[in-house]
């Protein structure tokens, strides 16, 4: 009886997941998106949009590949070197947190950051589907705002 019990909860738990409006809404920005070249982004990366590890809830996304991965300069792979914070500095690009802290509204994710490693900036944003596969990524500064258009990339 105590095995049906718990197997039935789970049942439960795991099938409210899968109906949940905002589950829905999550699984459309799930996935790898291309960056546009636009504004002080004058090179793409592929960030990949998922869970947020410390907060399921929301959505987080890291770089996974770069158009450029060798710094001319060095001839190494690129490192974070406008960050502010001169101690992640020689982090490297590729596997950076670009996205954090998404959480769901109705249509849209507000309420994260996106780190731009062009300028060693961090914007507050928004993330908008304008379908399946156009992501809009919108950062914020005082009143001021600017909207990339990313692809996802199949």
């Amino acid at each position: 009886m105590h095995t049906s019990i718990k197997a039935l909860s789970t049942f439960l738990t795991v099938t409210s997941l899968f109906c949940s409006p905002i589950m829905a809404v999550e699984n459309n920005f799930l996935g790898i998106w291309k960056t546009e070249k636009k504004g002080e982004e004058s090179k793409t990366a592929d960030v990949e949009i998922k869970p947020c590890q410390a907060n399921p809830e929301k959505l987080c996304g890291k770089i996974v590949d770069i158009e450029q991965r060798i710094d001319p300069e060095t001839l190494l792979p690129k490192l974070d070197k406008k960050n502010k914070d001169k101690s992640l500095r020689s982090r490297a690009i590729i596997g950076l947190a670009m996205l954090e802290g998404f959480s769901p509204k109705k249509d849209y994710y507000s309420g994260g950051t996106i780190y731009s490693p062009k300028t060693g900036k961090t914007y507050n944003a928004t993330l908008k589907l304008k379908n399946k596969n156009t992501l809009e990524v919108t950062g914020h500064a005082f009143i001021f705002s600017r909207t990339q258009t990313w692809k996802r990339v199949k």
